[in-house]
């Protein structure tokens, strides 16, 4: 098994996140059926992955 950099951490935990966005914004486009606000959730939560780099 190799180990993997320190950027490679950082980008994976990044992918994860945004990961999780979209998670969230498929329930909210569920929940709401396709309400708008999901597309503003969904930008919030990735403009937060794009900071916790």
């Amino acid at each position: 098994m190799a180990l993997l950099s320190a950027g490679a951490v950082r980008a994976e935990g990044s992918s994860q996140c945004a990961a999780q966005c979209y998670a969230a914004e498929k329930s909210c486009m569920r929940a709401t059926k396709g309400g708008s606000t999901c597309d503003s959730a969904l930008t919030r939560c990735l403009q937060g992955c794009r900071t916790k780099r």
